[in-house]
């Protein structure tokens, strides 16, 4: 959220989403909206995200959607990973619906930025698992070599993350530890990387939850995560990997097989550099938008 609100006072504090919580609006502008697409009310219950949707009508008439730079509104969070993730389930998976439904007939002068967004989403997410298999390989066939130009954007990547924890209202030096160590951003940065995958699945699938719905069971109780079930799937994986590494070791490890996968790993790490190299400008970026004297 802090990192949202930055960049968005960097860029004019132009707004694609007026968050429910705390917004004052213009009752001739949720007029306006309603008038112009026959609606009982400014907000549509039967979409997940309908304060976005109600931004876009919104600017879609004309009317100028802006945060404020200096007020400020805390909510309470999701008490749980289960909660946490159903509410982001919803949010994603509404944007992505906004942004691929052409029945709804609106859109917003932010589209680029959302769909640049989800672009990136998709990279940190492609350069995650090329890393792991590149990696993986690399140790199986004895042919990983350190360069301490990796740790260029591991740098970037924690000087970006501090400076957006001293940014933020309140926060701990627990929270500027954990995010020059990169930790609370890692975990959350692969939280959405799930996310993501599960939504773009769902609607490629065409198939329609109700995100409320979902969310509203998982406060509730009534449905459980299954967090604990997929570390546990995920460690008995690695586990069994590594085991077959060490007893196939002689032969993977064999001139013949490093020769032939070779090549392959060079043009992967050569893809993997240019990707990472992409990355730390866009890092380097952020840093420079940080510069000026805007909090979150």
């Amino acid at each position: 959220m802090a990192s949202w609100l930055l960049d968005l006072q960097y860029h004019g504090g132009s707004t694609y989403v007026l968050g429910g919580q705390a917004t004052l609006f213009r009752p001739e502008a949720l007029q306006t909206v309603v008038e112009q697409n026959n609606l009982d009310g400014p907000w549509q219950n039967d979409s997940d995200v309908e304060d976005m949707l109600l931004t876009w009508q919104l600017q879609k008439a004309n009317w100028k959607t802006l945060i404020s730079p200096s007020a400020r509104c805390f909510v309470d969070s999701m008490r749980s990973y289960h909660t946490f993730r159903e509410q982001r389930n919803k949010w994603k998976s509404g944007t992505v619906d906004l942004l691929t439904n052409s029945n709804l007939g609106v859109k917003t002068r932010h589209k680029g930025k959302l769909w640049r967004s989800q672009l990136k989403t998709l990279s940190d997410l492609f350069i995650r698992l090329l890393f792991v298999l590149l990696l993986a390989v690399a140790l199986a066939t004895d042919q990983f070599y350190w360069t301490w130009i990796w740790a260029i954007p591991i740098g970037l990547a924690s000087i970006l993350n501090v400076i957006l924890a001293l940014k933020t209202p309140m926060h701990r030096p627990i929270d500027v530890i954990l995010s020059g160590l990169l930790i609370s951003p890692e975990i959350y940065l692969w939280v959405n990387l799930v996310t993501f995958n599960q939504v773009w699945i769902e609607r490629l699938a065409a198939t329609k939850k109700d995100g409320w719905a979902n969310q509203y069971a998982a406060e509730n109780g009534k449905t459980k995560s299954k967090l604990t079930q997929g570390l546990l799937s995920l460690c008995l994986f690695i586990a069994f990997v590594v085991m077959l590494c060490i007893y196939f070791r002689d032969f993977l490890t064999s001139t013949p097989v490093q020769q032939s996968i070779y090549p392959y790993l060079m043009n992967g790490w050569i893809l993997l550099t240019y990707l990472t190299i992409y990355q730390s400008l866009y890092m380097i970026y952020q840093i420079w938008t940080l510069r000026k004297r805007i909090e979150a």
